[in-house]
C-alpha cells in the first residue's frame, strides 16, 4: 500500500466486514479503493492448501463474485474518470494527515511494544522501567490496538 501511494497510485485494499473503523483510525479511506468482503472471506485461509493458489481463487469467484464485480467496477470507473482519480490521489494518505498517532509514529509504537512487554512481564523491561510505565496514564488511543491473550507460558497477540 505504501508503495502504491509514494507512486501516485490508488491502493486497492480489501477490507473484511467489520474492519473498516480499525482501517480509518489510522488511514483516510477516500486515498483508497476500499472493496469490502463478508467475514466468510477468511475461510479461504483456513479451507485451502496454502500453496493450491488456483483453488482459492476459483472459491472466491464462486463465493464472493458480487463483491469482486463492485471492485472491478470502481477500478473502472477510476480508471476511465481522469478527474475522480486526481481527487483520490490528492487525499491524504494518514488520517488528519500526520504522523502524530499514526502506525508510522514511532513513539506510539514504542509506546504499545512498551506496554506490551510489560503485560507479560518481559525481562527487557526493567523494574523502572515497569514503575514509570504503570504510573504513566495511557488511555487505548495511546496505544496500538493489540490484544493480549496469556496461553500458559507463551502469548498469542491479534490485532
Amino acid at each position: 500500500m505504501i508503495d502504491a501511494i509514494l507512486a501516485r497510485a490508488i491502493p486497492i485494499v480489501p477490507i473484511v466486514e467489520g474492519n473498516l473503523p480499525f482501517f480509518e483510525r489510522f488511514f483516510n479511506s477516500k486515498r483508497v479503493i476500499l472493496c469490502q468482503f463478508p467475514r466468510q472471506v477468511r475461510n479461504a485461509e483456513l479451507a485451502f492448501n496454502q500453496s493450491d493458489v488456483e483453488m482459492r481463487v476459483r472459491w472466491m469467484q464462486a463465493s464472493f463474485s458480487e463483491q469482486l464485480r463492485r471492485c472491478v467496477n470502481k477500478v473502472q470507473q477510476v480508471d476511465q474518470n481522469d478527474e475522480l482519480y486526481s481527487d483520490i490521489v490528492s487525499q491524504p494518505f494518514l488520517k488528519g494527515n500526520k504522523l502524530e498517532g499514526s502506525l508510522f509514529d514511532i513513539n506510539l509504537v514504542g509506546r504499545s511494544l512498551r506496554k506490551l512487554l510489560q503485560a507479560h512481564k518481559s525481562y527487557l523491561i526493567s523494574e523502572s522501567d515497569a514503575k514509570e510505565l504503570a504510573s504513566t496514564s495511557l488511555n487505548s488511543t495511546d496505544l496500538l490496538p493489540i490484544e493480549i491473550e496469556p496461553h500458559n507460558n507463551a502469548s498469542a497477540i491479534r490485532s
